[in-house]
């Protein structure tokens, strides 16, 4: 059993490590989070979220855990990933099992911070986060509502498991709504929710396996002599994002393997250049699976690509994290998003990946960034 210590600004990280599919060391590091509910954060090295990853690094970790889920789970097989931070690693995730699997009895849905129309939605709180809800869309009709009623097996995508409080809340809300539902799958790259099976059937109400690359137990000691600056407005106007959002990928459900890259990326992906230096593919918050995609595509053509995001996640520079740029969200809420450790001299050409209709701070931003805007 490997024990370690992390000595952070904000307070001390003890961690037991008892299962290592890979290095904890090689797929983690550690950063101060600007948030007074919980002082520190896992850092994941192949997320693509807070760090730049070569896509098919990123993809190596996917298709493991893909894989790792029963082929012959119970089915329909409902995949739901937690946003912001894990919807293109679970939509990676959920198109690799259905790939591998063969299966078509498969949906999968991402918890959203955004209004869309007036359908209604299944809501849950995450309460350490810096901004807590999230909201569900249930398919309202077809094949997906087809799906999700009949859902037998769950399976739940969050980049780490910490306490596992958001993920037992999601499930005694989707238990009440789908009263087939007979057990539930875990995925994350490091899971700290090291319970026997009994405690967590006890506390989730279902039978319960944990999928991950590395298991093991933490706790955070917070400095009591540390105060993190105020947190950034993290509450959107709640206003319907469904005008601004070009095509709508996920979030009112998604079948396997129903989505191609759009045209016009297609054209650029088949008729770009070798470039002399790296090519940096950015999404942009919630929207990561497809840019993820497109930057997989660069890199099958023979590219050198890494991919990253924004975020709305702030964190204070240090560690890891050794500066971050500051600028207000797409969606029209004027929530500040964040790009971490970005470096445009070191790139070719950097391209930032929309989801949202065009507009002049696209532009601003693109200057800031030094990159060109990629509509979707």
């Amino acid at each position: 059993m490997k024990r370690s210590t992390v000595e952070l600004p904000s307070g001390t990280l003890q961690i037991e490590l008892h299962e290592e599919q890979v290095p904890l060391e090689s797929i983690t590091t550690y950063a101060v989070r600007q948030n007074p509910r919980r002082g520190f954060l896992f850092v994941s090295k192949i997320l693509g979220k807070h760090l730049p990853v070569r896509p098919s690094e990123a993809l190596k970790h996917h298709r493991f855990l893909a894989t790792s889920l029963p082929a012959q789970a119970e089915g329909p097989v409902l995949f739901i990933g937690m946003a912001e931070t894990a919807t293109g690693l679970a939509t990676s995730i959920f198109e690799e099992y259905s790939k591998a699997s063969g299966r078509q009895d498969v949906l999968y849905l991402p918890s959203t911070r955004y209004r869309l129309g007036d359908r209604s939605t299944l809501q849950f709180q995450e309460t350490h986060s810096h901004a807590t809800d999230h909201l569900i869309y249930p398919p309202e009709s077809g094949p997906k509502k087809d799906l999700w009623d009949g859902a037998k097996t769950l399976v739940l995508i969050d980049d780490e498991i910490t306490t596992g409080k958001t993920l037992k809340a999601l499930t005694h809300t989707l238990k009440r709504q789908l009263p087939g539902l007979r057990e539930v799958h875990l995925v994350c790259f490091t899971s700290w929710l090291d319970l026997p099976e009994e405690v967590l059937l006890e506390e989730f109400g279902l039978p319960v396996t944990i999928h991950a690359l590395v298991k093991g137990n933490m706790a955070f000691e917070a400095n009591p002599d540390f105060s993190p600056p105020e947190l950034p407005k993290v509450i959107g106007n709640g206003e319907d994002k469904a005008p601004l959002i070009r095509h709508e990928y996920a979030r009112l459900g998604r079948l396997p393997a129903t989505e191609h890259l759009p045209e016009e990326v297609q054209s650029l992906v088949d008729n770009l250049p070798m470039q002399e230096k790296p090519i940096l593919v950015l999404g942009t918050g919630e929207f990561a699976f497809e840019p993820l995609r497109f930057a997989l595509a660069l890199e099958n053509k023979g590219h050198r690509v890494v991919f990253h995001t924004t975020t709305r996640s702030p964190i204070l520079p240090g560690e890891v994290i050794q500066d971050r740029l500051e600028f207000m969200d797409n969606y029209g809420d004027q929530i500040p998003n964040y790009l971490y450790n970005h470096r445009p001299e070191q790139y070719s050409r950097i391209f930032v990946c929309f989801e949202t209709l065009p507009t002049q701070q696209d532009q601003d931003l693109m200057e800031l960034l030094k990159a060109e805007a990629v509509y979707f």
